[in-house]
């Protein structure tokens, strides 16, 4: 959704957006016209709706911390944006939608409380807490790789895109490793294709516990690839982290039904900065590099 224009008087910008939305038919409990010139924050609450979460107000006055709210996305890349929020126990949906009024640009957050409007099966109202159990187990269950219990490359491509804008939007660095297990098609040629999953899963459970559960994430990228993505990392922590899991790939031993397989990895460093963003696909130019480290003889960082 693009911005939307009307040219209210300046006074009156809050009734003529409540009218826009009643004329289409959404009604929400609260609404906020956020000015980041003026830096001000007007809001209407609905009579009888309950407390909100706070309006953002940080990343208007400059403040860096608040450079990854909803209000400020929407304005940035001028689109709507809508999520769930989950504030004292009630299921809040927040929509936030750029406009255009008195020549100017503004965020409207309309936001609506959904808490026991979502009815399960069988007819049992979904509280604050299920409904965030229920999303968890959506989103993860639906893209994991069965063979390794990592999250699957359909996730890759749903997540890092966000990821990539996350780092942009809070202007901190965004480090990928993308890791390939040395000699893989040789094991799966060797002892089958049982042993070589056994290997990846093996890998893939190393690379997972290491890896700060609160900010980074694992994923099986193909066959015998894993990426790692880490917020917040820079040169010296990305080198460090990455000789830490290829010396803890090295100390891992592959085993099945009798046979035995020491295992080695490459890995290809590449590190976002949001104030110079690369250009062309990140994973290709990781493959790149990972493929010179494979040829060089593997059990490397590239």
């Amino acid at each position: 959704m693009t911005a939307q224009s009307f040219e209210p008087e300046e006074n009156g910008t809050i009734d003529r957006i409540v009218d826009l939305l009643e004329k289409k038919g959404e009604l929400y409990d609260v609404l906020r016209v956020v000015d980041p010139v003026a830096r001000r924050v007007t809001e209407r609450v609905a009579e009888g709706a309950t407390s909100p979460p706070s309006a953002c107000r940080g990343f208007w006055s400059g403040e860096e911390a608040c450079r990854n709210c909803l209000a400020a996305q929407a304005f940035r890349d001028n689109v709507r944006l809508d999520r769930f929020e989950f504030h004292r126990g009630r299921i809040w949906l927040t929509s936030a939608i750029p406009l255009q009024t008195g020549g100017k640009g503004v965020v409207v957050e309309a936001m609506r409380d959904l808490t026991g409007t979502l009815v399960a099966q069988g007819g049992a109202r979904i509280d604050a807490t299920e409904l965030q159990a229920l999303l968890d187990q959506v989103e993860m269950g639906s893209t994991l790789d069965p063979a390794t219990g990592l999250l699957d490359r359909k996730s890759i491509d749903v997540r890092l895109p966000r990821e990539l804008a996350r780092a942009r939007s809070t202007r901190y660095p965004l480090s990928l490793v993308l890791v390939a297990i040395d000699g893989y098609a040789r094991l799966k040629a060797r002892h089958g294709e049982a042993f070589a999953t056994e290997a990846a899963r093996v890998v893939g459970a190393s690379l997972r516990t290491s890896m700060r559960s609160e900010q980074d994430w694992v994923a099986r990228a193909a066959e015998e690839t894993f990426l790692v993505v880490m917020r917040n990392t820079g040169h010296a922590g990305l080198r460090t982290v990455a000789e830490r899991l290829r010396e803890r790939v090295a100390a891992l031993v592959a085993e099945k039904d009798g046979t035995r397989e020491s295992l080695t990895a490459s890995f290809a460093l590449h590190i976002e900065m949001p104030a110079q963003p690369t250009e062309g696909p990140i994973l290709a130019l990781l493959e790149r590099k990972l493929l010179g480290a494979v040829l060089a003889g593997g059990d490397r960082i590239a």
